[in-house]
């Protein structure tokens, strides 16, 4: 298409922000033309096993029980 990278933006939101983040991190680790920018909305960069103190507000979500949570990381 023609389409020079400095015209680009890479963009999502939550699961989508992940993947422009690797995306990133690829384009980067084997030295492409960059992007123009990157805009993250909401992703979920560390999934270390720590309490931090968004994961534990998540704690009183009442539509995702800890449990589940501790799946999703695993």
């Amino acid at each position: 298409m023609n389409i020079e990278p400095l015209n680009i933006y890479l963009a999502g939101d939550s699961a989508g922000g992940n993947l422009a983040c690797s995306l990133m991190g690829n384009i980067l680790k084997h030295r492409l033309p960059e992007p123009k920018g990157i805009y993250l909305a909401y992703p979920t960069l560390d999934i270390r096993n720590r309490f931090t103190p968004s994961k534990v507000n998540s704690l009183m979500e009442p539509f995702l029980w800890p449990s589940m949570l501790t799946l999703i990381l695993k």
